[in-house]
């Protein structure tokens, strides 16, 4: 244990910027300290920044013609047009993502937190009877994110550092199972190993420290980690079964 996890309660420092670091280095004292002064925006910007700035880097250095190419030729309907016609798609498709991209970020990144917080606030309130708030919640899911902060850093260093021929949007930081799945997997396999991610799964132990301390002593740091991750497990088996189901 490290000297700022050993300092008193109030010698923790609640500065967003020494947060956003405290939770990957010193995460037990850092979420001891959300939990008394939840804070968000700092974390909530870095991470729509970061992705802003990777779907800026890659429309401009690497381009969406054949992350495109390879999307639009999975699909049975593009095939079964002409040449011409996948051609006119193609190029809506390729003016459209780094759009698309840049919304994700936008408004995505605060939705999918918003949404995480509230679920999980919701099962640890009923199910454990505490009396965590929702800006807990959602400061826990902020700051628990920093991991995918640290993947979307080295995704950028990826997209300057490597040829541009040899980089692929979906799989630009090796750090999930569906990077090493043979080319042509289904989707819904697919989407299973991306859940199956390092930083995601560093992200759920960080939440767990985080709802563990706002808990105040009523869930431990074991029980919280057992919630989340069954309602990740929980959520990836409906997101890929959909996606079977669909073919």
């Amino acid at each position: 244990m490290d000297a700022e996890e050993q300092a008193a309660p109030g010698m923790v420092p609640d500065g967003a910027f020494r947060r956003v670091v405290g939770a990957i280095f010193s995460p037990r004292a850092t979420f001891e300290s959300i939990a008394r002064k939840p804070t968000w925006l700092v974390p909530v910007l870095l991470l729509i920044a970061l992705q802003l700035c990777l779907v800026a880097s890659f429309t401009y250095r690497v381009g969406w013609r054949q992350t495109e190419e390879k999307a639009q030729a999975s699909t049975s309907s593009f095939r079964q047009l002409t040449p011409q016609q996948q051609e006119q798609r193609l190029e809506i498709a390729i003016r459209w993502a780094p759009v698309a991209g840049a919304l994700g970020a936008i408004i995505g990144v605060p939705l999918i937190l918003v949404i995480v917080a509230a679920v999980s606030l919701g099962v640890f309130n009923v199910i454990f009877g505490t009396s965590i708030k929702f800006s807990q919640s959602f400061a826990i899911n902020a700051y628990g994110g920093m991991p995918g902060g640290l993947r979307f850093l080295l995704a950028l260093l990826i997209v300057w550092v490597r040829p541009p021929q040899g980089v692929d949007i979906q799989h630009l930081v090796m750090s999930n199972v569906a990077a090493f799945m043979p080319a042509g997997a289904p989707l819904w396999q697919t989407t299973l190993g991306s859940f199956l991610d390092v930083f995601a799964l560093w992200g759920i132990v960080l939440m767990a420290v985080g709802y563990a301390a706002a808990s105040e002593k009523k869930v431990r740091f074991g029980g919280a980690l057992a919630v989340l991750v069954a309602l990740w497990l929980a959520f990836m088996l409906v997101v890929a079964g959909a996606l079977a189901f669909l073919g």
